[in-house]
């Protein structure tokens, strides 16, 4: 680079580097298109043609199914290795001394020099995949040209491009980052790669720990969390959260707070990358840290990270918290010294660092106590009952049934089961109150262990916030604890299931109405035929019947952990000649107005249908008394 002119002008400066930048680092941008052409247009091209004989296979959606595997398994790898050659190749030039010393000699103000190289390396990422992009919309022209194929993913592809350049953009500025941080290229390279692999399982095995130390916590919704150090790795994060179609993407929610997160660091890493780079000192060069503290956090995180999984597989293999705290221990020492001759290139460094490596086991264990102490009373956070509005609970042994379109889409669940009632509320409160106290009484502090789960509430409270807590206990190693072992919890579990509102709204059996039966079946015995009701007068009053019988037997029977219903069972009894079989076979229906079916459908008002669809039960005298006696009085036991 030669330039014997000083410029004024500061944008004069940054469009000098700029240019320069992109000349001098062409070829890889070059290298970059051609693989992408080959990973992308090519290799589609090639298969959407071979397949034009096969035109039924040749849909709008599973051609974008297919952009999606192409751009999970080669586009976004491949991206994410150009971006960290690229970041490399424009700013190794701060760790080596004599090139520091000459591009700071020139007639360039830092500004320039850093935003000229930077946007130059974004444009030769964005450049390619702008033109891979565009090309691979003229393959599917040509295409749907040729086969005359309705619904071409155009609004898929270009939505891949949008999120791709987001991508570049944000690992990008990371890399660059690190490497302002950094005194060596090879530091910049250790650091990258280690805070990319180790921040997601660091955060992880936190995460596992107040799963395995603390009842009651809820083990959903830290994506962003897991992943927030480690662009990288968040880089294939919204694959597995978005819906492709023709159409279009459809992302969860989740994806929110994902995207708003890295919005706002990338725009603090581009600032900071700028600021650090302006008072970077030239001795920095070919030095051990330009900035010390990202070194540390990645040391921290690394050591964390081998330390805490170290700490599992002995706690696996030898059992007892001692065994966890010495896989912990010597973990994150051996880690430690690892990273840190990484770092210096010898053992020189390696006593001043110790005091960081103490500091780190030190958060941990009084990370450690929090949990096994309750977290600030997290484990007994139970709200009052005229605090709460109503409940959605999804028990251990509730069945995962779902309301659905013609079409097969959900539009309604039955699970979690949406409770109003008083005393429905109150025995919830009831029960999730004595597992917490069982909890506190047999096994406070807590330790390590696997927590057996009940169920999972949600309070909605009258001040219109939501309270969630899974509902766990712990196995009594000091006692053989069987079904039929009493407890408090257990008596109020069994209460809880016997509410009429719980039994009503968890059973799908209640959601059918009369409009909604197609056939009942009654056989006896072994017969290889049985008899149809066919006639809807008798197939609405036997459904009255059923469901009456279903519901007093339910509110009388004393359930158990993890133990379903004994009617959800009974059409796997043994047969004889005796047993008599009642099958109810169901069809797409309008629910009735007030019915509990429409309070699940929302503003949908068309026909739907239940995810199960036949109803098979062994009708006992003692179990289904009104069952049974209509059915013998109108004959068709004979």
């Amino acid at each position: 680079m030669t330039l014997t002119k000083s410029y004024h002008n500061s944008f004069r400066q940054w469009w000098s580097v700029y240019t320069w930048s992109l000349k001098k680092q062409s070829g890889i941008g070059i290298i970059y298109l051609i693989l992408l052409c080959l990973a992308l247009p090519f290799l589609l091209g090639i298969i959407l043609f071979s397949s034009i004989k096969n035109q039924h296979m040749l849909t709008g959606e599973n051609i974008a199914n297919g952009l999606h595997i192409l751009f999970t398994f080669l586009i976004i790898p491949g991206t994410l290795l150009f971006v960290f050659i690229t970041a490399v190749l424009l700013f190794r030039f701060m760790h080596n001394k004599r090139s520091t010393d000459f591009y700071h000699a020139l007639p360039v103000s830092r500004t320039a020099m850093f935003f000229g190289r930077f946007l130059a390396g974004f444009t030769i990422l964005a450049v390619p995949m702008v033109i891979c992009c565009c090309i691979t919309a003229i393959v599917l022209v040509c295409v749907q040209g040729t086969a005359n194929i309705l619904g071409m993913p155009y609004g898929t592809l270009f939505l891949y491009l949008l999120y791709l350049l987001i991508i570049i953009l944000i690992t990008y500025a990371f890399t660059v980052f690190i490497a302002v941080c950094s005194g060596t290229t090879f530091n910049a390279i250790i650091s990258a790669v280690a805070i990319g692999v180790a921040y997601p399982i660091f955060m992880y095995l936190l995460i596992i720990m107040v799963n395995s130390l603390l009842p009651g916590f809820t083990l959903e919704g830290f994506t962003t969390i897991l992943t927030a150090g480690s662009p990288y790795m968040a880089s294939f994060v919204p694959v597995f959260f978005i819906a492709y179609t023709s159409q279009g993407i459809t992302m969860s929610a989740d994806m929110i707070a994902f995207f708003v997160w890295w919005a706002c660091i990338t725009v603090v890493m581009i600032v900071a990358s700028w600021l650090l780079y302006r008072a970077r000192k030239s001795e920095n060069a070919e030095g051990r840290k330009a900035y010390p503290v990202p070194q540390i956090i990645i040391r921290t995180v690394v050591s964390g990270a081998v330390g805490i999984g170290l700490g599992y597989i002995l706690f696996a293999t030898l059992g007892g918290t001692v065994a966890f705290f010495a896989g912990v221990v010597i973990g994150a020492v051996i880690a430690h010294i690892i990273i840190e001759v990484l770092y210096a290139r010898g053992f020189r460094t390696l006593l001043k660092s110790l005091p960081y490596l103490a500091g780190f086991l030190v958060l941990f264990g009084i990370y450690y106590a929090i949990l096994a102490t309750g977290c600030f009373g997290y484990d007994t956070k139970v709200p009052l009952a005229n605090q709460v509005e109503s409940i959605d609970l999804d028990l251990d042994n509730t069945p995962a049934n779902e309301i659905l379109d013609v079409n097969g889409k959900t539009i309604g669940t039955v699970t979690p089961v949406h409770l109003q009632d008083r005393t429905s509320i109150e025995a919830v409160i009831s029960w999730h109150q004595a597992t917490v106290d069982e909890n506190r009484e047999k096994h406070y502090p807590y330790q390590m262990s696997d927590h057996i789960f009940s169920g999972k509430v949600t309070y909605h409270l009258k001040d219109g916030s939501t309270l969630t807590r899974t509902v766990e206990y712990f196995r009594d190693l000091n006692t053989t604890e069987t079904n039929s072992t009493s407890s408090k919890r257990k008596e109020q579990k069994d209460l809880l299931e016997n509410q009429e509102e719980y039994i009503k709204k968890s059973n799908l059996i209640f959601y059918v109405e009369p409009q909604a039966l197609n056939t009942i079946t009654v056989v006896k015995g072994n017969a290889d035929s049985g008899t149809y009701i066919t006639e809807e007068g008798q197939k609405e009053i036997l459904l009255q019947m059923l469901q009456q019988d279903i519901m007093r037997t339910e509110m009388n029977q004393s359930h158990s952990d993890s133990k379903e219903s004994t009617l959800q069972k009974s059409a796997d009894t043994e047969i004889d000649e005796n047993t008599i079989l009642l099958t109810i076979d169901t069809k797409s229906f309008i629910p009735s107005q007030n019915s509990i079916v429409r309070q699940l459908t929302g503003a949908y008002h068309g026909q739907i249908r239940l995810s199960q669809t036949s109803f098979p039960y062994v009708i006992d005298e003692s179990e289904f008394p009104n069952t049974y006696q209509y059915l013998l009085d109108n004959g068709f036991l004979a």
